[in-house]
């Protein structure tokens, strides 16, 4: 039998599933405008439930921009990144 669960990369937004109420409290609290931290271990599900929260955001108006920080050492390499998501 083959294994039907996707382990190693993101899922896409809409194969997502039984993460309403994280979802929704995430929506909430950037609506409201306060910052939020994701502490899980490694494959848990952090960067399939922010895609799938930008998701929703952007079906409600919001303007979503998703910056990837993985493996940035230094300044210059974050402006890179922040300049990259923002095109």
């Amino acid at each position: 039998m083959i294994n039907p669960f996707i382990y190693g990369s993101p899922l896409e937004p809409e194969s997502l599933i039984d993460r309403d109420k994280e979802l929704k409290k995430l929506i909430d609290l950037t609506s409201g405008g306060h910052n939020v931290r994701l502490p899980a271990p490694r494959d848990y599900g952090k960067t399939s439930l922010l895609k799938k929260t930008l998701f929703e955001a952007e079906k409600q108006g919001f303007i979503p921009i998703y910056v990837d920080f993985y493996s940035v050492s230094n300044y210059y390499d974050v402006k890179e990144r922040i300049s990259i998501s923002y095109k």
